[in-house]
């Protein structure tokens, strides 16, 4: 079970000659980054030289949480940007393995392409190089609002996702436990999982916790099973059948089957460390 992580990535697909828009909107990210909203920003600039370049934008398209797209005439214009980039994006959103977000960059025809499926921003499609903005601050902000909200989202749900897997690691670990016996560490591993509880994503807390009562009863229930081993051993056979059925009413039983079956049990018990005390 790979563990999730916490961080959030973000992808931006744009074209060089639109590089003045990337600069603004990194001015805008570097506030989320700072906020904590977003982990990595990658843009092709960050491809160090030797590297392959068309090997790394691939890579980093994979590894993505959200793919920002600056969409522009010369963005769509591009081969690579529309058939690598664009097209590669809209197969992840479609399979939902990614978050794609077109930013209407400049006026072009977005509407003949699949990003016209997507939901763009500004709202509205009203491009960032535009003069009814009045002031380039209001579209940028505008997106940067927008960008908070969806990353805030995103990053809440693999808080999630990093709670259950905590929470189905300590349950896996708590039924190992119990097969080895070590119930009372099998005990800690599911209240460890307890805390890790959150509506929507485990089993019921109920469930939880009368698994924890379960183990707790059958630590209680082996130690008076080896105490009234021990008084038979001493030929207290009073005191260790008085032990004897405290260890029953845990089992919750008065079944005579059930009690002949735990009364063998201590008689195996008993006969085999005799043994092992006085081997032949």
């Amino acid at each position: 079970m790979e563990r999730p992580s916490e961080e959030l990535r973000l992808f931006i697909a744009y074209s060089r000659k639109d590089k003045e828009i990337l600069d603004k909107l990194n001015i805008r990210l570097k506030i989320l980054k700072n906020a904590q909203l977003v982990d990595q920003i990658w843009y092709d600039e960050l491809i160090s030289p030797g590297n392959e370049w068309d090997k790394e934008i691939k890579k980093a398209l994979e590894a993505a949480d959200v793919i920002l797209i600056l969409v522009t005439y010369t963005f769509l214009a591009s081969d690579y940007a529309y058939n690598e980039e664009l097209m590669r994006a809209i197969e992840y959103h479609k399979r939902g393995k990614k978050s794609v977000i077109p930013i209407i960059a400049r006026h072009c025809s977005w509407t003949l392409t699949p990003i016209k499926d997507l939901e763009v921003l500004p709202k509205g499609g009203c491009p960032l190089v535009n003069p009814s903005w009045g002031t380039e601050d209001i579209p940028y902000h505008q997106v940067t609002e927008q960008l908070t909200t969806l990353f805030g989202n995103i990053k809440e749900a693999k808080r999630k996702n990093l709670k259950r897997y905590h929470y189905q690691e300590r349950i896996l670990k708590a039924d190992g436990l119990v097969k080895e016996g070590k119930l009372e560490l099998a005990i800690e591993e599911l209240e460890e999982a307890l805390t890790f509880f959150e509506d929507g994503f485990i089993p019921e807390r109920k469930e939880m916790e009368e698994k924890i009562v379960g183990c707790q009863k059958e630590v209680e229930f082996e130690k008076l099973f080896e105490k009234a081993v021990d008084l038979c051993k001493r030929e207290d056979y009073q005191a260790a059948l008085k032990v004897f059925n405290e260890a029953l009413e845990i089992k919750q039983t008065d079944n005579l089957l059930a009690q002949i079956e735990l009364a063998s049990k201590m008689i195996e018990k008993i006969e085999f460390e005799e043994k092992t005390k006085n081997p032949v």
